[in-house]
């Protein structure tokens, strides 16, 4: 238990998030396991996207933007809700299908911007402005449901898990009709 929570001190979340599958429940107590590593994954996730945003902005103000910085910063995005997106999967955190078609589509346009750099080495990497707006709806979205799983657990008696989940549904929405004029361009690209 102790290492448990050193481990959520520390922000070690994948790490909690085994130990606490080798715990017995009922040695956890108020620790919270279950809501606790949903909603400190929604954190996590939140603060990232702050600093990629910060990160982008910066880099602009500064003109130091780069096809390599634009890959570097595709992989890290791609990596990071990949990561997210297998904890919550496991946890029953965000519905199944919502993660499915995101990281489909994720993974389709990821493969088909490296198709583009194979095949037109000159041609940019960088996402399209529709494809960035798709990107920060998924992350609306996961946080959306992220949190309405966590706000469902911790308060079954408020609708504000209704809220969340109704903010991260339409997140969703928004995600995949801009996901698919991206994915469109991105074939177009490759082509």
């Amino acid at each position: 238990q102790r290492a448990l929570e050193h481990a959520r001190g520390e922000g070690e979340v994948l790490i909690a998030d085994e130990l606490a599958e080798h715990l017995p429940r009922q040695r956890l107590g108020r620790i919270g396991v279950e809501r606790g590593i949903v909603q400190r994954r929604a954190e996590a996730l939140g603060l990232g996207r702050a600093g990629d945003l910060i990160d982008g902005v910066v880099a602009r103000a500064f003109n130091q933007t780069s096809d390599a910085g634009a890959i570097a910063d595709t992989v890290a995005d791609k990596t990071g809700m990949l990561a997210i997106a297998e904890a919550a999967w496991r946890k029953n955190a965000i519905p199944k299908m919502v993660l499915e078609i995101i990281m489909s589509r994720q993974t389709l346009n990821a493969g088909l911007t490296v198709a583009t750099g194979y095949r037109h080495p000159e041609a940019s990497f960088r996402p399209t402005r529709s494809g960035k707006i798709a990107m920060a709806a998924d992350n609306v979205a996961f946080l959306g449901y992220l949190y309405a799983n966590a706000l469902e657990q911790e308060y079954p008696d408020s609708n504000l898990h209704k809220v969340a989940r109704g903010i991260a549904k339409a997140a969703f929405i928004t995600g995949s009709t801009l996901g698919a004029s991206a994915t469109t361009h991105y074939i177009k690209r490759a082509l």
